[in-house]
């Protein structure tokens, strides 16, 4: 609650006030071990939201929170936890903390997946499709397939004769 709360005051258009509370939330849940709340702290310092501008020093402290966070995610992975999987599989998208890495990004999106994170699916999907590369792989094809099982499992048919 109190990490989604947070995101929400650090969020958008926000009064500097609203923010020093979101902070104090996210700052909060995270000394209570929420990875998610110090994956949306790194991510405030380095500003890859709202696309705002920060100082070089906060942008290398981002990185290195980014850094810790990603050992931390990288521990939590060995109990299959799934919010660890998909935070280590953006971190290895976007090179946050660790060298860019897609194969590694596809990798625990798909672990997020099998243990529960119903976007993990989604986001592995559309890393493959953002690399050229991969369009012409067997993941691919194998990552269709999952997509349409998916969808027919959620009762989507729509979306599964679309793919």
């Amino acid at each position: 609650m109190q990490t989604r709360l947070g995101w929400e005051l650090i969020s958008g258009n926000r009064t500097q006030e609203e923010r020093t509370v979101g902070l104090a939330y996210l700052k909060s849940a995270a000394s209570s071990g929420s990875l998610w709340a110090r994956y949306f702290l790194a991510s405030d310092k380095i500003a890859i939201r709202e696309g705002k501008k920060v100082s070089e020093d906060q942008f290398e402290e981002g990185l290195s929170e980014f850094r810790e966070l990603s050992e931390l995610c990288k521990f939590a992975t060995e109990r299959n936890d799934p919010r660890a999987e998909f935070i280590l599989a953006e971190c290895y998208q976007y090179g946050y903390g660790v060298s860019r890495d897609v194969s590694e990004a596809r990798r625990y999106y798909s672990r997020a997946w099998i243990h529960g994170d119903q976007t993990g699916l989604s986001a592995m999907h559309l890393t493959l499709l953002y690399s050229l590369e991969a369009n012409r792989s067997p993941e691919m094809k194998e990552l269709h397939q999952l997509w349409r099982e998916r969808a027919r499992w959620e009762g989507i048919d729509r979306i599964a004769a679309d793919w």
